[in-house]
């Protein structure tokens, strides 16, 4: 069997490089929609790649294993579509997706933002 013949392999990042977290490169390039399941604090466990404790809060999704660790961005953007007790978020649907933005002195540092807009209804929030 030529190499031509060879079925083509998908080359994954988070294959060749595991992660616990959900990271930009997981979504590869695609929208997705999930339901959350449930949120927690982070433990002394939950550490950066600099070995530093994570801050904030991580969420839990039906439809994944990994976890998405919330930076103030993107939990205020959940907070604005479905209220602002995680509590209430579980079982309610929101669309992350790949972009870029500024952080850690990168202008163009790959992450994942929470679209501003409610999955299942389509409507933005009514912040007023």
């Amino acid at each position: 069997m030529s190499d031509s013949d060879q079925p083509k392999k998908v080359f994954r990042f988070s294959d060749a490089y595991p992660s616990d977290y959900l990271r930009e490169e997981d979504l590869m390039g695609n929208e997705v929609t999930l339901t959350i399941k449930g949120w927690r604090y982070p433990t002394k466990k939950d550490v950066g790649k600099d070995g530093k404790p994570i801050r904030g809060m991580f969420l839990a999704f039906e439809e994944r294993e990994k976890e998405f660790g919330l930076n103030v961005t993107n939990h205020r953007r959940i907070k604005a579509l479905h209220g602002r007790d995680p509590n209430t978020w579980c079982g309610k649907k929101i669309t992350l997706y790949p972009t870029t933005c500024e952080a850690f002195g990168d202008p163009r540092k790959a992450c994942i933002r929470v679209k501003k807009e409610d999955p299942t209804t389509g409507k933005k929030p009514d912040l007023f």
